[in-house]
């Protein structure tokens, strides 16, 4: 099926698992691109216009276009939790060219307080150097200024659940009030989600221009390669200070396999 398909959306044809009860054919998925929903944040969302986009394409689904359409939304959101844990394992395989292997695995069984400290680990491993500035004597301060070379600060909120829940809108965007209110009003805002972000998180505030959520499995990929020195502090700063999402295929060079 996947025979002449474009690259962006070949990854639709995993969604097709034994036993799942739908398929997507060749002629869905080029109908799904065509309607510009060709990445799993965009085919996962929840929105009303999303849902009579997918309802739409199944027109002619059994039982019906409706149950077709969760299908894939559902679907979509498992193979997204996949693709996380995928990307762990790989990292802990390559973080054996790294000094602190540990740091890898704990980073991603973390939540709260340890994902933190864990957190302030890895950027004194990696040299970056960055300010505590939620110290627990300032209300409501955000949690780090990122001082990346040659590059302005970034205010960065870590925000964990627990499990596969996704970080939603009111817990991305709290970083913007916190920023303001001490005196960053002018600072590209980030906020790292763990383990991931509502997807319809993005879209709401890429128009805002100066916030950015990424995932921690995509900033682990970022990080691991400015270990592996393929990757600078200066394009770290680029690719986070981008309004919307950091993932890591923007990334200015391959992922490894």
């Amino acid at each position: 099926m996947s025979e002449g398909l474009p690259d962006d959306v070949l990854w639709m044809t995993s969604l097709n698992q034994p036993g799942a009860g739908f398929r997507l054919n060749r002629s869905e998925i080029l109908a799904l691109r065509a309607s510009n929903y060709s990445t799993p944040e965009q085919v996962m969302l929840g929105s009303a216009d999303a849902d009579a986009m997918r309802v739409a394409i199944f027109g002619k689904a059994k039982p019906s276009p409706q149950a077709k359409a969760n299908w894939l939304r559902d679907a979509c959101r498992d193979w997204k939790v996949r693709q996380r844990q995928r990307a762990a394992e790989r990292h802990l395989k390559r973080a054996s060219r790294c000094s602190r292997v540990d740091l890898v695995e704990r980073y991603y069984k973390a939540t709260g307080t340890e994902f933190e400290q864990i957190f302030e680990e890895a950027l004194k491993l990696l040299k970056i150097d960055y300010e505590k500035l939620d110290d627990k004597t300032k209300t409501g301060a955000p949690d780090y200024l990122l001082k990346l070379q040659d590059s302005p600060p970034l205010v960065i909120e870590l925000k964990s659940r627990e499990g596969e829940k996704l970080v939603d809108y009111n817990k991305a965007v709290e970083v913007l009030a916190a920023s303001e209110i001490h005196g960053y009003k002018d600072a590209f805002c980030i906020t790292l989600c763990h383990p991931g972000v509502d997807p319809s998180v993005p879209l709401v505030i890429a128009a805002c221009g100066r916030l950015s959520v990424v995932e921690s499995n995509d900033l682990g990929e970022a990080l691991l390669r400015v270990c592996e020195n393929t990757l600078s502090q200066k394009q770290l700063w680029q690719w986070l200070a981008s309004p919307g999402q950091a993932l890591a295929v923007d990334l200015p060079y391959r992922e490894y396999g």
